[in-house]
């Protein structure tokens, strides 16, 4: 109930009625939570770097270099089209591998 209190909070603090993860606490005082992150944080690492090799570069570029699709495709040499898709294919599988983790993020 209060998790859900707290994103209705954000919910409504925020323009686009979108909740922006930045504002969200995790309290790192509670060893359980701390090491649920770091396991999720593992899960994640592990997802991204069983992509096929093509796919982990363009996703990686994209989420932690901050490029633009067209900034991607420009450096790889590839079309913007072919970066959208690999993007797809990276937010699909981390979905799916990520299943289990959706009840602790929300």
């Amino acid at each position: 109930m209060v998790r859900n209190k707290c994103l209705d909070h954000l919910r409504a603090n925020q323009p686009t009625g979108q909740i922006d993860t930045d504002d969200l606490v995790i309290d790192n005082e509670n060893p359980q939570n701390s090491l649920e992150v770091k396991e999720l944080h593992q899960s994640i690492d592990t997802i991204i770097d069983n992509l096929p090799e093509r796919c982990r570069q363009v996703f990686v570029l994209s989420r932690f270099e901050s490029m633009s699709y067209k900034e991607i495709a420009e450096h790889l040499q590839v079309s913007p089209k072919t970066v959208e898709n690999q993007i797809s294919k990276a937010l699909k599988v981390l979905r799916i591998g990520l299943d289990r983790w959706m009840v602790f993020i929300f």
